[in-house]
């Protein structure tokens, strides 16, 4: 199995997993005594792969049995974040003028 890099709970209401590397992983997700499989988006550029699962916020989960604690990051509604590039990753970003 690949390695966890963070698990945070987002502002629409779900649990978002990041591995490293690209993985063909099922991950299951243990909240409050009950198991579920995680989601995989389609999405990779090889260099992680993300699994999301939406469900109510508790602070500590059971990954593939081993436990974590969740992040949950500040929300920032109506600001632009900038986050910075990687080498041949700057397709990614998305540029945006006349934001007021």
């Amino acid at each position: 199995m690949s390695s966890i890099y963070d698990i945070y709970y987002n502002d629409l209401n779900e649990y978002v997993v990041l591995c490293e590397g690209k993985t063909n992983d099922d991950l299951h997700i243990k909240i409050n005594h009950k198991q579920y499989l995680l989601q995989k988006l389609p999405y990779t550029h090889g260099h992680t792969t993300v699994y999301i699962l939406h469900h109510d916020y508790v602070e500590e989960v059971e990954v593939n049995g081993v436990g974590y604690k969740v992040n949950k990051y500040s929300s920032f509604p109506n600001d632009i974040l900038l986050r910075q590039g990687e080498k041949n990753e700057v397709h990614y970003l998305i540029q945006r003028t006349n934001i007021h």
